[in-house]
């Protein structure tokens, strides 16, 4: 199976893909995470490719207008079952990509573990951007649980030790989806693999799944400047130096975020300890590129929601970290709106209820407009001047 791209999944990194067909412009309607492939589907399994003839198949109903494919039938050996009870060879119908839409595709060699439903005499993907999961080639395994997601960790654990290339790295990403101890345990392993792509992968997974890793360990991570030469090892830019640090901090806000929200006691009292404002200091970028406005944008909302050294949402009672007025200030001066933005709302939760703030609070992008969104910002930037020992606290 070729890996066209990284199997990323969730709310957070499903993208929806825009084609343009004959008939008009077609949309997706529907994106999985693994953890719903793993529920939906009614056999998971250790799978290998032993041939692929061509074959028809309806229209794909989930963009609109429905899209006309070609189909393919693969006859694939079922190795080992992850989730049902089906063994042997069966036939699995797929759609083969366009030149707009890419689908899951199924090659005669390959080995991954594909989530099915059964329909008719044959199986379907669940989901045909994102059905089948690529791992080396190996021996079943002897799981050691019944439990479909638990034997699905050790599938993918495996994976991380046995390959050194993108594989290694897609089938990491996944672990944080699941979750198990075993999965959080391999993860903290691939933190210390000299590889920095391996190490963005595992840290942005060990946020994701709520552990917080070490900060001192984190730091020297973002302070990295290694070139992971990702385009040419992988074939993609997914892994280059500023996109691991992005979705390290991407995850990072995220959690935040979130536990801000919920006001969930129990997930903040994990982070009271992260020193996240020296974290967000030693945070660098050889490559300026998209990512690294990213990364800054995130890193003002994460100063905006940080958790306080008493394990609540700082936003609480103002308890902010001690250079964290700083840092906001300092990024109200970015050269990209987006960075100015984020700043500025961080800045104002941070004063709320404290200070008289001479402009209303935009609480999003759509809100303002870019001629209000500068005003806003502008306003933030006159009140640090006229407040300069503000930021020096």
């Amino acid at each position: 199976m070729k890996v066209s791209k990284p199997f990323i999944l969730g709310v957070a990194f499903c993208t929806c893909l825009l084609a343009l067909n004959p008939t008009g412009y077609a949309y997706l309607t529907r994106g999985f995470a693994i953890v719903e492939l793993l529920n939906e589907a009614e056999l998971v399994c250790h799978g290998k490719v032993l041939s692929v003839r061509s074959g028809a198949i309806e229209p794909d109903a989930s963009f609109h207008p429905p899209l006309q494919t070609e189909g393919g039938i693969a006859r694939v050996h079922v190795l080992n079952v992850i989730k049902g009870i089906k063994a042997g060879e069966i036939e699995v119908v797929f759609r083969l990509s366009t030149n707009s839409v890419s689908y899951t595709q199924l090659e005669q060699g390959d080995e991954c573990i594909i989530f099915l439903n059964h329909q008719g005499n044959t199986y379907r993907l669940v989901d045909n951007h994102d059905g089948a999961l690529p791992i080396p080639p190996h021996d079943p395994l002897h799981y050691k649980s019944d439990s479909p997601a638990n034997r699905l960790v050790e599938e993918l654990v495996f994976a991380t030790r046995e390959d050194k290339g993108r594989i290694r790295l897609v089938c990491a990403e996944q672990l944080a989806h699941l979750a198990n101890d075993q999965a959080v345990m391999r993860l903290e392993e691939l933190v210390h693999d000299d590889d920095m792509a391996v190490q963005g992968v595992a840290y942005a997974g060990l946020i994701s799944a709520d552990h917080p890793p070490p900060a001192g360990d984190l730091s020297k991570f973002l302070a990295r400047t290694d070139d992971t030469k990702s385009l040419d090892r992988f074939r993609t830019t997914a892994y280059s130096n500023g996109h691991l640090k992005s979705g390290v901090l991407s995850a990072l806000q995220r959690r935040f975020n979130v536990v801000g929200r919920d006001s969930d006691r129990e997930a903040a009292e994990k982070w009271k300890n992260f020193d996240v404002v020296s974290v967000l200091r030693s945070v660098s970028f050889p490559d300026r590129d998209e990512s690294s406005w990213i990364a800054c944008r995130d890193i003002a909302e994460i100063l905006g929601d940080q958790i306080d050294e008493q394990g609540v949402p700082a936003v609480m009672n103002k308890t902010y970290r001690k250079g964290s007025r700083a840092m906001v200030s300092g990024l109200l001066n970015s050269d990209n709106r987006e960075v100015r933005f984020a700043a500025a709302r961080s800045m104002d939760r941070m004063l709320n209820t404290q200070h008289q703030f001479p402009f209303p609070q935009l609480r999003d992008w759509e809100a303002g407009g870019k001629e209000q969104i500068d005003k806003y910002v502008d306003a933030c930037r006159d009140w640090v001047a006229a407040h300069r020992e503000w930021a020096s606290e």
